[in-house]
C-alpha cells in the first residue's frame, strides 16, 4: 500500500514548470490526401521544430500525449478520450528566448499545454499484459554492426526489410507497431546494427516472421505475459481555442 500511495502522489504533481511563451491551438482543416505528379501523399502528422518553435498539423490527441510523455502507443489507456479520437489539431507554439530545444527539451512543454487547454489528468498503473519478447535464439546473433557514424534508417520493398544502424530497442518498437501489441527487447544488445530481414504472412515462398528473424537474424519472438506501465487518462476535454 505504501509504495502505491507514493506512485500516486507522483503522479499528482506538477510536471513541469515550464510552458509555451505563446501557443495557438485550432482544429485542422482535412483536405485529404493529395497528389504531387505521380505520389499520392497521404495527410497525417507533421511535427516542425525550429529553433525555440514548433509547428503541428493535423495531431490527434494520442500523438500529442505519446510525444508529451514520450510513450509506446500499447502504454496509453484511452477509453476516457473516445469522443475526442477522431478529432486532429493544429499547433503553433513558441518556447521563451531564443535557444534551440531538442525533441526531449519541447516534451514538458508539451505537458503543460496538455494540462493548461486540454485538462488532462491521468495516473500510471502497471498491468500484466499479453506481449513478444523479442530475443536472442539458441543459435546467437546473426546481426552485423552498424558503422559508428552510420544515420538510422529503414526501407521497406516488397517483403525485404532494409535496416542501417538500428538499436534491438528501435526494432522491437517497429514490431510493436506492426504486430498489435507490445514487443520488448530482452535481447541484452547494445549497439546498433544492419541487416537485411524477408518474410510474409501470405505468401508460402517467404517464411513467417517468426521463422525469419530466428534463421536470417539469430532472434527470437515469443509470447509472454509482462508487467506494462500503463498512461491512464482519467479524464480530458475539448481543448480552448484561439
Amino acid at each position: 500500500m505504501k509504495l502505491t500511495l507514493c506512485a500516486l502522489a507522483i503522479t499528482l504533481l506538477p510536471v513541469s514548470a515550464a510552458s509555451f511563451e505563446v501557443a495557438s491551438v485550432r482544429p485542422h482543416i482535412s483536405v485529404g490526401d493529395q497528389r504531387i505528379g505521380n505520389r499520392t501523399i497521404v495527410e497525417g502528422v507533421r511535427p516542425t521544430f525550429t529553433g525555440p518553435s514548433v509547428r503541428v498539423t493535423g495531431a490527434t490527441l494520442g500523438w500529442l500525449v505519446t510525444f508529451a510523455y514520450d510513450l509506446k502507443p500499447y502504454e496509453i489507456d484511452d477509453r476516457n478520450w473516445s469522443s475526442l479520437k477522431a478529432e486532429t489539431f493544429d499547433i503553433l507554439a513558441k518556447a521563451e528566448g531564443d535557444a534551440v530545444l531538442t525533441r526531449d527539451q519541447f516534451r514538458p512543454l508539451f505537458q503543460a499545454l496538455l494540462a493548461e487547454r486540454f485538462h488532462l489528468k491521468f495516473h500510471r498503473e502497471t498491468k500484466e499484459m499479453s506481449s513478444l519478447a523479442l530475443s536472442l535464439a539458441k543459435t546467437g546473433s546473426k546481426l552485423k554492426s552498424s558503422d559508428p557514424d552510420a544515420k538510422g534508417s529503414m526501407m521497406l520493398k516488397g517483403a525485404t526489410m532494409t535496416i542501417n544502424a538500428w538499436s534491438m530497442n528501435q526494432l522491437a518498437q517497429y514490431f510493436s507497431v506492426t504486430q498489435g501489441q507490445p514487443v520488448l527487447d530482452r535481447t541484452g544488445l547494445d549497439g546498433r546494427y544492419d541487416f537485411h530481414l524477408t518474410w510474409s504472412e501470405t505468401e508460402s515462398a517467404y517464411p513467417t516472421l517468426v521463422t525469419a528473424l530466428e534463421e536470417q537474424l539469430g532472434l527470437k519472438l515469443e509470447k509472454r505475459r509482462e508487467p506494462i506501465q500503463m498512461f491512464i487518462v482519467d479524464s480530458v476535454e475539448r481543448p480552448s481555442l484561439d
